[in-house]
Formats: C-alpha cells, sequence, structure tokens
C-alpha cells in the first residue's frame, strides 16, 4: 500500500464538485434560496439528505418540510456546505466491500469528530466552519485506508482476520494516505497541517488550535462511543476540555448527534446487501454477563420500519433478533415502548450474523435521551452491573 501511495496509484474519491460549488457562491454572498435549491436539486443524494437532516429532530423542525427550498431555508446556507460534504463522501463511504463494516465506523467517528468540532471551535474563538471541516476530514485517510486494502485483497484474497489487527494497519497508513488526499484535493495550508500533525507532537502556528481541537473531539467521540449516556462527570476523563462552558455545551448538545448521524447513514445503507465480510465475527461483542429478556424493538428509518425481538442485554448494549439484516458499524434509530409509551434509542451496529432463518444483531446504545436513560438503567440493573 505504501508502494501504490508513492507511486500514486492510490484510489482517491474526488472532492464532492457540488459541495464546491456550494461553499463558493455562499462565501460571495450573492446567492438566493433558489440559487442553493438549484444546485443541490442536480445531485439525488445531497437533495434527500437536505431533506431528511431538514425534518430531523437535529434541526428541531415541527412542521414536516417537503419542498427543498424550505429545507434548506431551515438548516441555513453554512450548514447546506457542510451538509452537502457529509452527503456526498459519505455516499462514496457507503460502497459495498470487504471491509466495508469498518468503513462505515470509521465515517462515523468522523462525523462525530465534526460535529463536536463545531460545537466546541467558537467556543475556543475558532470558526464553526473551518472547525467542522477540521473534524471530519483530519482523518479521511482511514477511508482511503480501508479502500486501499480491499483494493489489494481483490488481488490477492486471503481469510478473515480479527478487527484489531485491520484497524492497526489503517492506524499505521492512514496519516500518509490522509496527507495525499489533502495533496490531491489542494486543500488550504490550515487543513493540510492538521491532517498531518493531529497525531505529533505540538509545533505551535496557526493550525495547533485546530490539531488540539480535533483531540479533543476525538477523544469525545471515544467516550460517546463508549457509553450507552453520559452524565457531567464521565468528561472528567477528557482531560483535554477547557472547563465547565465545554461540558455544558456537549451536554446540550450530544443527544442530537445520533440524529445528524443517522438521517446520513440511511442513505449508506441502502447501498445493498452488506456482502462477504474478510473481519472475523465474534460470536458476541457486547460480552458478559447477559439479563435475558423479551420485548418487541423497532427499527425505524424514513418510510419504512422493521421488527424484531430483543434477545439479551448487558451493561454495554442490546442484542434482538429479526429477519432484516443491518450494516455492521451503521448507525440506526430505535423503538421500544415502555408503560404504554415509545422510547427512541440510537445505537451502532457492532455485530450481525445469521440465525436460523433471520439475524441476530448486537447494538452499543450511545447518546440515550433523558427518559430513556432511566429505562435503561432500571433494565441493566434487574440484573447486571448498571450501564
Amino acid at each position: 500500500m505504501r508502494d501504490r501511495a508513492v507511486a500514486g496509484t492510490v484510489q482517491i474519491p474526488p472532492y464532492p464538485s457540488i459541495a464546491l460549488r456550494l461553499q463558493s457562491i455562499v462565501d460571495d454572498g450573492n446567492f438566493g434560496l433558489a440559487d442553493l435549491a438549484r444546485i443541490v436539486s442536480a445531485d439525488a443524494v445531497v437533495t434527500a439528505t437536505v431533506l431528511r437532516l431538514a425534518n430531523s429532530g437535529y434541526y428541531r423542525g415541527t412542521a414536516r418540510l417537503t419542498a427543498l427550498p424550505d429545507a434548506i431555508s431551515r438548516i441555513g446556507a453554512q450548514e447546506l456546505c457542510k451538509v452537502a460534504l457529509a452527503a456526498s463522501l459519505g455516499h462514496a463511504v457507503g460502497a459495498q466491500g470487504p471491509l466495508s463494516g469498518l468503513r462505515r465506523s470509521a465515517w462515523r467517528q468522523a462525523l462525530g469528530s465534526a460535529l463536536v468540532s463545531q460545537v466546541l471551535g467558537p467556543l475556543r474563538r475558532l470558526g464553526a466552519q473551518q472547525s467542522f471541516l477540521s473534524g471530519l476530514l483530519h482523518d479521511f485517510g482511514r477511508m482511503v485506508a480501508i479502500a486501499s486494502l480491499e483494493e489489494v485483497l481483490a488481488a490477492h484474497p486471503q481469510g478473515t482476520l480479527d478487527e484489531a489487527t485491520w484497524v492497526g494497519i489503517v492506524d499505521r497508513l492512514h496519516v500518509e494516505l490522509g496527507t495525499l488526499v489533502s495533496s490531491r484535493w489542494n486543500l488550504p495550508d490550515l487543513l493540510v497541517e492538521v491532517i498531518a500533525g493531529h497525531h505529533l507532537p505540538p509545533v505551535g502556528g496557526t493550525a495547533q488550535p485546530f490539531i488540539e481541537l480535533v483531540c479533543s473531539a476525538d477523544d469525545v467521540v471515544m467516550l460517546l462511543e463508549d457509553c450507552p449516556y453520559l452524565l457531567r462527570g464521565d468528561f472528567a476523563r477528557v482531560t483535554t476540555l477547557a472547563g465547565d462552558r465545554e461540558v455544558d455545551a456537549l451536554m446540550q448538545y450530544i443527544p442530537l448527534i445520533p440524529g445528524y448521524i443517522s438521517g446520513l447513514d440511511e442513505l449508506i445503507a441502502s447501498a445493498g446487501s452488506q456482502g462477504h465480510s474478510a473481519v472475523e465475527k465474534p460470536e458476541s461483542v457486547l460480552g458478559e454477563p447477559r439479563l435475558e429478556v423479551d420485548f418487541p424493538v423497532v427499527w425505524t428509518r424514513t418510510g419504512a420500519e422493521s421488527e424484531y425481538r430483543a434477545r439479551y442485554v448487558t451493561d454495554k448494549g442490546l442484542a434482538f433478533v429479526g429477519r432484516t439484516a443491518m450494516h455492521e458499524g451503521s448507525v440506526a434509530r430505535l423503538r421500544v415502548t415502555v408503560d404504554g409509551q415509545p422510547l427512541d434509542l440510537s445505537g451502532r451496529v457492532v455485530l450481525c450474523r445469521p440465525e436460523g432463518s433471520g439475524n441476530l444483531i448486537e447494538m452499543r446504545l450511545f447518546a440515550l435521551p433523558g427518559a430513556a436513560q432511566t429505562w435503561w438503567s432500571s433494565l441493566v440493573s434487574q440484573g447486571l452491573k448498571p450501564a
């Protein structure tokens, strides 16, 4: 793979032209809703994403919107530029392959880092747009590394390896490949320095605050993925946060993150079956001890629902069975009913394997809202150490 990078034969997706066009006219300042809608409507993926996100809880809309100009008006011009970039790159990330689950996980983490960065950035007197881009792109070399590994696998098929082995290879190569991406895309110097320097000792300069920002955001994302929900005290584990003001902002914002990611993830997950995986599937990711349960679970997405039965819970998450497979590495919205009231949950799919005529799915829950936190704590406390 290093030889390919030096030879320039690594396949790198082009920087999305629609994002460039939108950012150009927004920066110019001479535009109207009709101009933005005309550009967006030329791309079916971005159009669908804008409508989906505008109607999600992330943008706190009340009335459902069906017209593209109304959706753009709700989310705003600068937000539109971010959505267009994330949707276009995310659609490319969603292609099928033997390491597609790893690619989805890396992309989910990049989106999480971008969203956290745009919250923390202004608190550190950094631009929200540059903060978002730094969070989104600083680890894009991971996606290129995974795609490159899949090219190697296509030419030299082999058996499966455990996830940690694949991730170790990606980690060793992603900065080199990310630097190659920044060169091919002709990114601004600031982003080039963030991509190249976010794993190096501090060197000062204009990029250093953004490097520190994305490192903080990555720490928050890892914490978020490790817990069904976060309490104020949990942030003490992220030593790079700058005091109560940043913690307060994150506490308010984090419950919105799953809605944004799942809104983009639905488009990626519609790309077809998961296909053959080169990652070894363990019997379980959630581990022990388990509490056996049995209640209905509904996977909800735009225009579709799938029904499952809960099988067991651990302090790490929930397992359920049903006919419809789910993509490993993706983020999904679930609904359960408690005392006659629906509860919305979000989680990341860590395992999906065939079982009988259906599938067993394990999900790590994250960013649970208040009512769901109470339900989950009560559930796991019946026979498990509280999460």
